[in-house]
């Protein structure tokens, strides 16, 4: 029996981590004695003898566009909307201004990439950074039975009212999106962000692929020739489409905030309460600077529950998967969602986790991530006719039974009413469709409330670790520890069932070390952000409540709860999960973890996101 400590932090296990844990957070200690810089590292020409923090193409891309004082698009953050001297100075350093974010104080410049850092300089400006690419999350099922939607649904909660912002490819014209006695479109609002044009049309197929996930009706499979109702998680919930990715799934920052300041402002009109972010891209600086993770802190702010993709990076070699959530999931005020094989049954007890899921804790500032986990292997949602990823993989279409198509795809590339697909991606809208669930029993519930309940309720009976394989065949060893479930599966009856609403914030942890006593810590205090935080104020949002006694112990003889990675990793290979040191145990050399720098999804020959999870990218 774990005794609870009554204070914040609670210890991580020393023995076999204890090494490779200083090595990974004394550079934290470090860090936080220094004054945060203004400026993001990748634009920052007064650096250039000073390589760390950037790999070997950053550095070159750099010293180049330096030595040409290239033009570059840059995302300003102010501290102030009006700023007269700020204005001045950039009109007279050649400094023009694309878009003006006033409800994120942000500004998308174009800039001489010499000017960026006197720019960064001013008063009011809190941080510059490039405005980076952002692309899609992704990687016979329906999530709606393996998270227990029928019995929301048998309850009357199915999402009416509730307006879900969807921040993606766009999405199309389907019937299982219209409301079928009216005939009338439940995307009550398009707008495009991205570069290509167009009026919010998905051209990719992965939004409307997510949208059908929250609020498609299953109208079409309904009508018979398919095996099963493929209906979303809130089937009358209303879709806010704004379109931030182009036809081949790419974006940018600008694009996404554009899109986050736009949802601000509509956010009264269509009671958008939730917003979905299944795009991302690496994680090159602190959250607290990141201008992507501060346009969703601003959305959280508004009162939006913001849900995100932790990424799929999950095999990444060398790592084992680990440190390689992406942003802006590794934002502590937002809910981040990893992926779970359903493994075809709506029973979650053999319910496993996928191999591509993204892992924990955050690069920079070790947040402790996913939040929660929930069905996104091989799950079937609306297609978008003619879309990039419906004519590359026509064998992923679904069409009925008895459709001629159904023995040669290819032939009828591009025109069937469903699609299979894989990833974060779609893990994350079987979350924001909860949330329309719980936010239509109960609107008064703030996101903190909501983000609180999910993970409190969340099912935790989940094995201590298993063997997964994806669909080439290779095999992958999974631990189920926080930084890889989370608070744990996703429950939609039991997060309905529970009426508890705590005051506070809840704020994802951090892990921490001491570099001089070795004892590392789970800080749930919001000491570096000052935030008045919800865990602890309730014997039911205790650390062993929330994240479960699966990784809570007290085997360090001192009657705290201890954190352990591998606690249920009985096997002699334990030690493969490392924050910093070797890694020899799996690759058989000493790769090393550079925490604390970046990670470029565009550097790991993984999953590139916007290709998308087909074929041989799922775990079988």
């Amino acid at each position: 029996m774990s005794k609870q400590k009554s204070g914040p932090l609670l210890g991580l296990s020393k023995g076999w981590a204890f090494v490779s844990l200083l090595v990974l957070l004394m550079s934290t200690s470090v860090a936080y004695g220094k004054p945060r810089p203004r400026i993001a590292r990748d634009v920052d020409c007064s650096k250039l003898n000073d390589t760390s923090g950037l790999s070997k193409r950053e550095h070159r891309q750099l010293s180049r566009a330096c030595s040409l004082n290239t033009r570059v698009r840059v995302i300003v953050q102010l501290s102030a909307i009006s700023t007269p001297a700020f204005d001045r100075f950039a009109n007279s350093n050649g400094a023009s201004t694309k878009r003006n974010l006033r409800r994120v104080q942000e500004r998308v410049m174009d800039v001489p990439i010499r000017v960026a850092e006197r720019l960064a300089q001013q008063k009011h400006v809190r941080y510059v950074s490039l405005d980076r690419p952002v692309q899609a999350s992704l990687d016979q099922v329906t999530p709606a039975e393996g998270v227990g939607a029928a019995v929301a649904w048998q309850s009357g909660y199915d999402g009416s009212g509730i307006g879900v912002a969807v921040l993606d490819s766009g999405v199309a014209n389907h019937p299982d999106l219209q409301d079928p006695a009216t005939g009338q479109s439940r995307v009550v609002y398009s707008e495009n962000f991205a570069s290509d044009g167009g009026n919010g049309t998905d051209l990719y197929g992965h939004g409307t692929h997510v949208a059908g996930i929250i609020a498609g009706n299953g109208a079409t499979s309904a009508a018979g020739g398919f095996e099963g109702n493929f209906a979303g998680i809130a089937p009358k919930a209303n879709i806010i489409n704004l379109r931030v990715l182009d036809a081949n799934g790419g974006g940018t920052d600008s694009s996404v905030i554009a899109a986050i300041d736009r949802a601000i402002e509509l956010k009264d009109k269509y009671n958008i309460r939730v917003m979905n972010l299944s795009v991302a891209r690496g994680v090159y600086e602190s959250y607290k600077d990141d201008p992507l993770d501060q346009a969703v802190e601003a959305a959280y702010r508004a009162g939006i529950t913001v849900v995100v993709a932790a990424g799929n990076y999950g095999r990444a070699a060398g790592t084992n998967g680990y440190g390689t959530v992406t942003a802006p999931g590794n934002d502590p005020y937002v809910i981040t969602v990893g992926a779970t094989n359903m493994e075809n049954t709506p029973s979650m007890l053999d319910d496993v986790m996928t191999s591509y899921s993204s892992k924990g804790p955050s690069q920079i500032d070790h947040i402790v991530k996913p939040d929660i986990v929930a069905p996104g292997n091989r799950i079937i949602s609306l297609n978008a006719p003619s879309s990039t990823l419906s004519e590359e993989y026509p064998a992923q279409e679904v069409f009925p039974d008895n459709s001629p198509c159904q023995s040669n795809p290819a032939s009828c590339a591009g025109t069937a009413p469903y699609m299979i697909l894989s990833g974060t991606s779609m893990a994350t809208p079987v979350v924001s469709g909860t949330v329309a669930l719980l936010l239509q029993q109960d609107p008064t519930l703030t996101p903190d409330q909501v983000k609180a309940r999910l993970m409190k309720t969340a099912w935790k009976q989940y094995p201590p670790t298993s063997v997964v394989y994806d669909a080439s065949g290779t095999s992958y060893l999974i631990n189920y520890d926080m930084f890889t479930v989370g608070a744990g599966y996703l429950d939609i009856a039991a997060a309905l069932q529970d009426t508890d609403k705590p005051v506070g914030v809840a704020l994802s942890p951090t892990a921490n070390m001491d570099p001089t006593s070795g004892s590392v810590s789970l800080d749930l205090s919001g000491a570096s952000t000052g935030d008045i935080i919800l865990w602890g104020t309730s014997t039911t949002l205790q650390a062993s409540s929330v994240w479960g006694n699966q990784v809570l112990d007290t085997s360090a003889g001192d009657g705290s709860n201890i954190i352990l990675w591998g606690t249920n990793t009985v096997s002699s290979d334990a030690d493969i999960i490392l924050w910093g040191t070797s890694l020899s145990s799996v690759d058989g050399s000493d790769s090393i973890i550079l925490w604390g720098t970046s990670f470029d999804p565009n550097a790991v020959d993984i999953i590139l996101w916007g290709t998308g999870l087909t074929g041989a990218s799922w775990d079988n």
